[in-house]
């Protein structure tokens, strides 16, 4: 089952200003699958907030909420050696997510920031502002600007054989190549595209075979190996 994935601007933030580009790979990768449904090892931290594990450079976790069945609002994001404060942060931004009917402005902020008030030492990383609060769809192209992330996605999304997440990392690559460029150059309408490269999609093995082409990639085949069997 797809999920639908939106970030808060202070997600968005932290996710494109991280240094590490490595991590930065992992975690886009870790989203998509939770996108087309692959949710993997997650547990419940708090207040209606639970964490996703990305174990590369310092351990990164992620932390959202979930709006009924099939709605994951990524909260904020951080290392192992942030984790405390980051858990209490991210169950401030669920609560204030959820007062819809909270006075405007920075109240509900206030509000929350001060019923979740960490140690002194750990303010600044706690700190959130109502533009930290704004909702926007999550896209992986806005993370994609390096060809070596293309890459990366694509090789994990082939390796895992599930279809949704094929064809959303091979949508999420080409918006990140331009749409337009991919329409000229294998001659698919635009809509066709959006259509088949997407969650819901499923694009004919010719569709898919055209567009890693004008990509500048192709379909390899690899042996799959056997799992060893474990010791009794």
């Amino acid at each position: 089952m797809p999920y639908e994935v939106q970030r808060t601007g202070g997600f968005d933030a932290w996710l494109g200003g991280l240094a590490d580009e490595i991590a930065q790979d992992a975690i886009v990768r870790r989203i998509a699958r939770v996108e087309s449904g692959l949710l993997g090892k997650r547990r419940s931290v708090g207040d209606r907030v639970s964490e996703l594990k990305v174990d590369v450079g310092q351990g990164y976790r992620l932390y959202y909420t979930m709006r009924g069945r099939t709605v994951v609002h990524l909260l904020c994001g951080g290392s192992k050696k942030t984790q405390k404060a980051d858990i209490r942060k991210a169950e401030a931004m669920a609560r204030a997510l959820g007062e819809t009917n909270a006075e405007p402005g920075g109240s509900r902020v206030r509000e929350r920031q001060a019923d979740y008030a960490p140690a002194r030492d750990e303010a600044d990383e706690f700190r959130f502002t109502e533009e930290d609060l704004k909702l926007s769809p999550f896209d992986a192209a806005d993370y994609l600007q390096r060809e070596s992330s293309q890459t990366s996605l694509l090789r994990d999304a082939l390796a895992s054989g599930h279809p949704a997440y094929i064809a959303n990392a091979v949508g999420a690559v080409a918006r990140a190549r331009g749409l337009t460029n991919l329409e000229r150059a294998t001659g698919i309408k635009r809509q066709t595209l959006n259509k088949s490269l997407s969650l819901k999609g499923n694009p004919t093995l010719e569709t898919l075979v055209t567009v890693l082409g004008a990509l500048g990639l192709r379909l390899e085949v690899v042996e799959k190996r056997a799992k060893r069997p474990t010791a009794a």
